[in-house]
């Protein structure tokens, strides 16, 4: 896991390739593991088909209705005013935050802020609609249960049939997408008059061609395409747990898993020397584990020298002692055993092979493994915590403060090597998690008490002499002076408001700040004392947040100037004086 702050943001790159960026001024709830902001959906609802887009709005369909939430989560209210009994099967929102939904009694939208929904009558080709997928053009693309595809170039003012080179017969859509280049992409359902197919297009009047068949040519049977797009190089998502890539707009098609079978579940490591490490369940007449490795520009390699392969083998953990050793902790069957059993491995890199890493620990495996700044590897099974040396896997006191056999829930090493460990303990007191966060200088030897022993911390994660503790109630720094809680901020203003301009009088220049409340259209505008423009200091759409704007009046005639702030049915004039 590769960890990095920046300002007021917390990175991580997590072990399955993804990126959590995390505001350490948040409040954040989650459950085991590295915790991320959770959203409830509303308690009603049913199997979810499409859980959300981004905008000033979370929108979540299901098979109880559609739901919407304009408070990140927190609430939840049934969004149908306006659309009456229609179904809405899928959803898209434009540049300018309307949403547009594609529904089995035709197309609605909703205007930015709105809580109801409107037919949109210029549309009148279809009224049985199943998805629709606006481009980075603000293109609007529409897909019936029969008669092909419709599309609007003009914000949905006027549509047209879109069907040349993909039929206009019983073509459903599965998945639309676009790339850098303006080429918009559609793949047919497997029920389709042409099934399993990816056409392109380059928008407007422009046929769409098929290009999928370096594909086809590469399977048995065609695979149902679950999603595609990019920017210079088009990938595309399939049911055969492959992901597919072409750098020619689709002309040629490759695997993008050179070497490597489809990924199930497993654990993803990259170590010091650029390598990746992936070990994810496979399926050949049994499930059974497999581990690859990948050089930078090479292809995935087997990865099993001294492990059985056909066995019923886990990982849990993974990590590298940043001197050239690579550590695996989980259930595995080595190949000269007759079973499989929890076990630590090791290996040199680059090249080596699998070895028991049993002395001192026996038969246990980790959940969680980290090396210090001295690349001493550290090893936890929440039970137990030990530390590897060149006698084999040492055990590490808990605080002797701790009598209740308490839990180890995550351990950080600081840039003076102090170590940083949260604990728990259920049953004390009654009803409450007691155990809190204690530090060490001296590998366990003895520990020092934090705080937080009210608190049940998630996560801790160390940058330079500082520990941030992420728990259920907020985030806070821990160190040895003990911990402080991160100041909450309100990120988003609660009203919109045009402030006074500073300085004022002026000469010859001045800022003036507002604050918006919602994504909006905003103007900002400066006259004289007769109602002259003078000046347009603002006119587009805005986030949520506060701006600052200058005003430079230096080709102006001293005197009363005025500057009026107009955002949605909000109007706000101040005055202005220049003295030259």
């Amino acid at each position: 896991m590769d960890k990095r702050f920046s300002d007021d943001r917390l990175i991580v790159l997590l072990s399955d390739g993804s990126i959590i960026k995390l505001n350490v001024a948040s409040l954040i709830s989650g459950g085991s593991g590295f915790p991320v902001h959770l959203i409830n959906g509303p308690s009603t609802i049913g199997s979810v088909g499409y859980d959300k887009i981004d905008g000033d709005a979370l929108y979540m369909l299901s098979t109880s209705g559609t739901f919407v939430s304009r408070d990140s989560g927190s609430t939840w209210q049934i969004d149908t005013v306006g659309i009456g009994t229609a179904y809405i099967w899928d959803i898209a929102i434009d540049s300018l935050q309307y949403v547009y939904a594609a529904t089995d009694h035709g197309l609605f939208n909703q205007n930015p802020d709105s809580n109801a929904w409107h037919k949109v009558s210029s549309f009148t080709l279809n009224n049985s609609l199943s998805k629709i997928f606006i481009d980075r053009k603000n293109r609007i693309f529409l897909a019936g249960n029969s008669r092909g595809i419709y599309i609007s170039s003009d914000n949905g003012s006027t549509w047209s049939i879109d069907t040349t080179g993909v039929g206009n017969g019983l073509q459903f859509i599965n998945t639309f997408g676009d790339d850098a280049y303006g080429n918009v992409y559609a793949a047919t359902s497997s029920i389709s008059a042409t099934p399993n197919a990816i056409f392109k297009s380059s928008g407007g009047s422009s046929a769409w061609t098929r290009i999928d068949q370096g594909i086809t040519a590469m399977t048995v049977n065609s695979p149902t395409i679950n999603s595609i797009g990019g920017n210079s190089t088009l990938f595309a998502g399939t049911s055969f747990g492959k992901i597919l890539k072409s750098t020619d707009s689709g002309t040629t098609w490759v695997y993008d898993t050179l070497g490597l079978s489809s990924i199930k579940t497993g654990i993803f490591y990259a170590d010091e020397n650029g390598t990746q490490h992936i070990a994810t369940t496979q399926y050949g007449g049994s499930f059974y584990e497999m581990i690859y490795q990948k050089i930078p520009n090479g292809s995935w390699t087997p990865d099993t020298s001294g492990i059985g392969s056909a066995n019923y083998s886990y990982s849990r953990s993974m990590s590298s002692d940043n001197h050239g050793t690579l550590y695996l902790s989980g259930y595995f069957k080595l190949q000269n055993s007759s079973a499989a059993a929890p076990l630590t491995l090791r290996k040199q890199m680059p090249g080596g092979s699998w070895l028991a890493d049993t002395v001192g620990i026996g038969s246990k495996n980790f959940s969680t493994m980290a090396t210090d700044r001295n690349g001493i590897m550290y090893g936890t099974n929440k039970v137990v915590l030990l530390r590897r040396t060149s006698q084999g896997w040492l055990n590490v006191p808990f605080p002797i403060q701790l009598t209740n056999y308490p839990n180890l829930v995550a351990f950080s090493f600081d840039s003076s090597n102090a170590l940083f460990a949260a604990f728990q303990q259920y049953s004390y007191p009654a009803g409450n998690v007691g155990a809190g966060v204690f530090y060490s200088t001296d590998q366990g030897a003895n520990w020092t008490f934090v705080g937080l022993d009210s608190l049940n911390v998630k996560y801790l994660s160390s940058f330079g002499n500082t520990t941030y503790a992420v728990t259920d109630r907020g985030i806070f720094i821990v160190n040895k002076n003990g911990a402080t809680a991160v100041k909450v901020q309100n990120q988003i203003p609660l009203q919109y408001e045009l402030y006074q301009n500073y300085p004022n009088p002026f000469n010859p220049a001045t800022a003036i700040s507002y604050q918006l409340s919602a994504f909006s259209h905003v103007t900002l505008k400066v006259y004289d004392v007769l109602g002259n423009e003078i000046k347009t200091l603002v006119n587009e759409y805005k986030p949520a947040g506060k701006y600052t704007v200058n005003f430079d009046a230096s080709k102006l005639a001293s005197g009363v100037y005025f500057y009026r702030l107009n955002v949605n049915d909000y109007t706000s004039t101040k005055k202005l004086l220049l003295l030259k």
